[in-house]
């Protein structure tokens, strides 16, 4: 009984808890749900549904418009007004074949808007300098002033894994299947603006007509600390809550077997 139990809360624990990192995390299983433990669910907007994930799971996953209301919007808790380090990890897939692909930008989870408001957000432009599609972090330190990594294009219609980090000071950072992909060293600020108001959106920006994912995106978590590679490495291959879950039961079952 003892051991069963042990196998249970190594489960659970696995499948997501709160922690002094770890502030938001959507599995998109088909929901806006978190998983983080601080029970900061999304309200989906639009077109927005169910769609099968890197694995063909059919509801592992959610898929995108591109329209300027769609849309999950996760509030604006307290521990989303992060002003120091922070760490984005998505897996995120870019649909070339939607009608809006080369036309708009596109953001994987956002909290800046416009008019003084700016914070941070994590995406793609549909060009900068010459680059197509390149995948970015942007964050301001005093909501107005944007500074940015641009590079490199992320690729097109296949899942990426995507991992944007802000070292207060130092860098943005921009990884792509675990590889550091990009870097920004160049004025970075020492602190960044987050306290603007606006609510956390995945799948878009506040107050931009042209700021919606087209596509599908999968996995979404949010830290308050920088990530190194390794830990990034050890994010992407992390299994999903409900392939834990079935993994623990299936440890249950077979110690139940060896009783």
């Amino acid at each position: 009984m003892f051991r069963r139990f042990l196998v249970l809360v190594l489960v659970l624990g696995l499948a997501g808890s709160a922690s002094a990192s770890l502030v938001g995390y959507w599995a998109l299983d088909g929901d806006g749900m978190d998983s983080s433990g601080y029970d900061n669910h999304g309200a989906i907007n639009g077109n927005v549904a169910p769609a099968a994930d890197r694995f063909g799971n059919p509801n592992g996953a959610m898929s995108f418009g591109g329209d300027g209301g769609d849309n999950i919007n996760v509030g604006n808790p307290p521990e989303f007004n992060i002003t120091g380090a922070m760490t984005i990890t998505a897996w995120v897939y870019l649909d070339s074949s939607s009608p809006v692909h080369g036309g708009r930008n596109a953001r994987i989870l956002a909290k800046m808007d416009g008019g003084g408001k700016r914070s941070w957000s994590t995406g793609i432009e549909k060009n900068v300098s010459g680059v197509p599609f390149p995948a970015t972090i942007q964050v301001s330190s005093n909501g107005s002033d944007v500074i940015g990594l641009h590079e490199p294009t992320l690729p097109l219609d296949e899942w990426v894994h995507y991992a944007g980090v802000y070292t207060p000071g130092t860098s943005l950072e921009v990884y792509l299947n675990g590889d550091l992909a990009g870097i920004n060293t160049d004025g970075i600020p020492g602190a960044q603006y987050s306290d603007n108001g606006n609510p956390v959106i995945i799948g878009n920006r506040p107050a931009c007509g042209d700021c919606a994912w087209y596509g599908s995106l999968d996995e979404v978590r949010l830290y308050d600390e920088v990530l190194t590679e390794a830990q990034i490495e050890a994010v992407m291959a992390r299994p999903e809550p409900a392939t834990v879950v079935m993994l623990g039961l299936g440890g249950l079952a077979l110690i139940r077997r060896k009783r």
